[in-house]
């Protein structure tokens, strides 16, 4: 456990916030599934591409000569990493849906941007 003197890092900071909204948009009986286009659109894709560009900052990180883009790279490399990961983790079910791009129709009959459908059975 932390004691109050301890800082938290800011991956750790911002993971948390990830879990805490994975944990509510879970919780719901019927979260709504998000299409753009026609195509769903995973979390676990939003997901790797923070963590991706999470990646980029970190190698930003280490190559820069600039003290203040380094720390400014680190942070966000934190940041979106933080953000990112925890998204992977919960989607990961999924994982072989994530990169499909064919055109999907709305399984409730809804609109084709932000439809629901389905019952979630609760926070992975």
């Amino acid at each position: 456990m932390r004691t109050r003197t301890e800082k938290t890092s800011t991956f750790d900071t911002f993971a948390s916030l990830a879990e805490d909204l994975l944990k509510s948009w879970n919780s719901q009986c019927e979260p709504p599934k998000v299409y753009i286009a026609g195509r769903r659109v995973h979390h676990g894709t939003i997901g790797t591409m923070l963590t991706a560009a999470g990646i980029a900052s970190l190698i930003a990180s280490v190559l820069s000569e600039n003290d203040r883009t380094k720390y400014v790279a680190g942070e966000l490399s934190q940041i979106f990493c933080g953000v990112g990961l925890p998204l992977v983790q919960d989607d990961w079910h999924d994982r072989k849906e994530w990169f499909k791009f064919e055109r999907q129709e709305d399984p409730s009959g809804g609109q084709t941007d932000f439809g629901q459908s389905g019952c979630y059975s609760g926070y992975v």
